[in-house]
């Protein structure tokens, strides 16, 4: 009888350590993968500022371009 209990506990505490094992790698998993999200929003959102501020001053010289043409007429 008391083999089997023996038995019945090492295989308790090895699956609770499997089960504390799933749990850390799925909480590195989760971590990842939002420092990944949070990393792919800032480029994006680094590229959107630079991508509005090229438009922007693409629409000011053009602007310009056309007082200066008008100006002259």
């Amino acid at each position: 009888m008391s083999n089997s209990v023996n038995i019945f506990r090492g295989c308790e505490r090895i699956f609770r350590e499997i089960q504390q094992r799933k749990l850390v790698s799925a909480l590195k998993l989760t971590t990842f993968s939002i420092i990944a999200l949070t990393g792919t929003g800032l480029i994006t959102f680094a590229a959107n500022i630079s991508s509005v501020k090229h438009r922007v001053r693409h629409l000011l010289v053009a602007r310009e371009c056309r007082k200066l043409l008008s100006l002259r007429r």
